[in-house]
């Protein structure tokens, strides 16, 4: 079977495990895996966020019990601090800092080829086909 003629189902699984192994791989230079850095991530980008909010917004790579282990790690790192609300430690905004560099650096090798009007398209053919799935 050619590669144009594989179902798109395949090449979001490849595309994700790809994803997912190279952000393990540059932020395990860091201590964290790809939930953790996208934890990480979240509440710097939402000082005080709730582990309710969290939840929302990383329910496709977690469930809320994976998520406040993740926080209790982050919380005995001194990496966040917080009880019904999270926020980034002076410790958690460096790393945060330092690992948000070589993500980009990552997006920047991912998306080389790839023109904006390509991924803007992309977005948008992924999101009709979650909208389409969503009200199966």
């Amino acid at each position: 079977m050619k590669n144009n003629q594989l179902p798109i189902g395949y090449w979001l699984k490849k595309a994700d495990d790809l994803l997912t192994k190279g952000i393990n791989k540059i932020q395990s230079e860091f201590g964290l895996n790809r939930t953790e850095w996208q934890v990480l991530n979240t509440v710097a980008g939402d000082e005080k966020i709730t582990l309710k909010k969290l939840s929302e917004l990383l329910k496709p790579f977690a469930g809320e019990e994976k998520i406040t282990e993740i926080l209790s790690r982050l919380l005995a790192s001194n990496l966040i601090e917080g009880t019904a609300s999270y926020s980034l430690t002076l410790h958690g905004k460096q790393l945060h800092t330092d690992c948000l560099q070589k993500q980009n650096e990552f997006r920047t090798f991912a998306m080389k080829e790839i023109s904006k009007e390509q991924y803007e398209i992309t977005i948008k053919t992924l999101t009709q086909l979650v909208s389409n799935l969503s009200e199966k």
